[in-house]
């Protein structure tokens, strides 16, 4: 008798403890558990997923979240979006999820119900966001063959080559769509002026790549009128700060100090987050503090055109060992992106003492362009480290021949150097 009261109480306890398993918790109840849920065939059915071709082509990353309800046997039972990230990649997942497989949640030694929150990251190859831009700039030059005066193509393409670090041939490209939008007798059209304003706010920003600060202040100039003209105000407001922010910087390097403070007040007021803040940075002339904030300002793209930006103005606040970083990982990125960036981190080598390296960049820069008067420079002061008088001399001549900006430094260097 005792035997088959134990074994009823085993039973019932038994019974007690299934179907405690089996009660379905809230979604968002906190329980503790010696364990939790582990996925067993995510590989698998990360494969199913894939990643969707249309996401690819828009180069479209992004993180998506799902909680997921797993029973005490382990398998899926439904489960809720609660990071969607781009639509589009939220609903693959739905397409592939009810496939996952569980080991159970473990509470007391027995198998429980458990919302368990899965995440999927989808994240390009470092390659493939570049294959893709130039994929758009080969099918928009199609484009524009067949329809040469189509200013909303142009612009697209200008955008293409802007992001592929083409700074000439995007400007161009900007410059004949501004000229066919200023031409159509619809000029007041609120999406003309939009696609007129973004076409003057790109040829701004081509010149800023090209470090032509005055031109690039100028157009920066004519896209606000254009925006206050049209007041396009509703439409630009994202964009407006960090465009007062880079006429903020164009104007630093023409030292307009009082006009840059004046511009970055402006972007601070439309956006008052810590990373738009270069008031204080520009009001101390402080090279250092404007491009921590312009990492700040940058740091959530990864193009190519935003890392350059970041390895410039890290060399020119003299933080060489953070440019040679930045500029090593855009080069193993994007070897042919531009000579500067083999100019700048040539300069940078140079100036951590490491001149073997200088040479081997700036002698790489002056392969792609041979004209740039600053590569030269900076060729001169490195046969100088190396005691190559006659190649020093030689390299800075041809800077001042080529009339670079920075012709009094030169100058100065020949003075000292070459007599």
């Amino acid at each position: 008798m005792k035997k088959n009261i134990i074994f009823i109480i085993l039973i019932l306890v038994s019974f007690i403890a299934n179907a405690q398993s089996d009660k379905e918790p809230d979604i968002n109840d906190t329980i503790a558990v010696q364990k939790e849920p582990e996925t067993l065939n995510m590989n698998e059915v990360r494969m199913g997923i894939g990643y969707p071709q249309i996401a690819v082509d828009a180069y479209i990353e992004g993180l998506v979240v799902a909680r997921v309800l797993v029973n005490s046997k382990g398998a899926y039972v439904k489960h809720k979006i609660i990071r969607q990230g781009h639509p589009l990649l939220a609903k693959q997942i739905e397409k592939h999820i009810h496939k996952l497989k569980f080991s159970p949640a473990i509470q007391k030694d027995q198998p429980i119900q458990f919302w368990v929150n899965v995440p999927f990251r989808f994240k390009l190859e470092k390659d493939y966001q570049e294959q893709a831009i130039k994929k758009q700039a080969t099918y928009l030059s199609g484009q524009i063959k067949k329809d040469k005066k189509n200013a909303s193509l142009l612009l697209s393409r200008g955008i293409a080559y802007i992001q592929l670090g083409k700074y000439k041939a995007a400007e161009a490209d900007f410059e004949k769509s501004i000229e066919i939008n200023l031409a159509k007798e619809e000029q007041n059209n609120e999406i003309n002026a939009l696609m007129l304003f973004s076409a003057q706010t790109g040829r701004a920003e081509a010149n800023l790549g090209l470090e032509e600060w005055a031109t690039a202040k100028q157009y920066f100039d004519e896209a606000l009128e254009t925006n206050q003209k049209h007041k396009l105000d509703n439409v630009t407001k994202e964009v407006l700060p960090i465009l007062f922010n880079e006429r903020a910087i164009a104007q630093f390097k023409l030292h307009n100090y009082e006009e840059a403070i004046q511009d970055a007040e402006k972007a601070a007021r439309l956006k008052p987050e810590s990373e738009y803040k270069l008031i204080s940075a520009i009001k101390e002339k402080n090279a250092s503090r404007i491009a921590y904030y312009l990492r700040r300002l940058l740091k959530s793209s990864s193009t190519k055109n935003s890392l350059y930006k970041i390895g410039y103005h890290q060399m020119e606040a003299k933080e060489y060992s953070e440019a040679i970083q930045t500029l090593t990982t855009l080069i193993e990125q994007a070897p042919g992106f531009s000579h500067n960036l083999y100019k700048y981190r040539g300069y940078s080598y140079l100036k951590t003492e490491q001149v073997q390296l200088a040479l081997k960049d700036l002698l790489k820069a002056q392969e792609f362009e041979s004209e740039d008067g600053q590569t030269l420079y900076y060729l001169g002061l490195t046969y100088l480290k190396k005691g190559d008088k006659q190649k020093a001399c030689q390299s800075i001549n041809k800077a001042i021949k080529l009339k670079w900006e920075n012709e009094k430094e030169v100058q100065e260097a020949l003075k000292q150097n070459c007599n």
